[in-house]
């Protein structure tokens, strides 16, 4: 007989919090039967980090219908992938943006 020593994980209270939005939210969009999203514009940028003395790559999601000409203002959602993601570990997130903010669930959110 072998016996294994059981583990409990405990997710930071932010990731935790994060993960429960996530899935709140596509199990609503499921329920509401959203119509098909008019998709926003993604482009993967970099900058060079002092700290990290290296250059850091990010994508950023541009609602449909982004003006940068506008005076409207834009919420702003950071993604942070952690140490072992990149810049495309929050990919799966934009086609659900951009059913949220096709559907009014949520305003116009510029993500980084």
């Amino acid at each position: 007989m072998i016996a294994y020593e059981s583990h409990s994980y405990k997710l930071p209270e932010f990731s935790a919090q994060l993960y429960l939005f996530v899935y709140i939210i596509c199990f609503l969009s499921l329920l509401s039967g959203l119509s098909q999203a008019q998709s926003g514009l993604r482009s993967v940028h970099t900058f060079y980090s002092n700290q990290l003395e290296k250059d850091w790559i990010y994508t950023l999601y541009l609602p449909a219908g982004y003006d940068s000409s506008s005076v409207s203002n834009y919420s702003v959602l950071y993604l942070l992938h952690g140490s072992g993601g990149d810049e495309h570990a929050w990919d799966y997130i934009f086609p659900l943006l951009d059913s949220l903010i096709d559907n009014h669930i949520i305003p116009p959110t510029i993500t980084i």
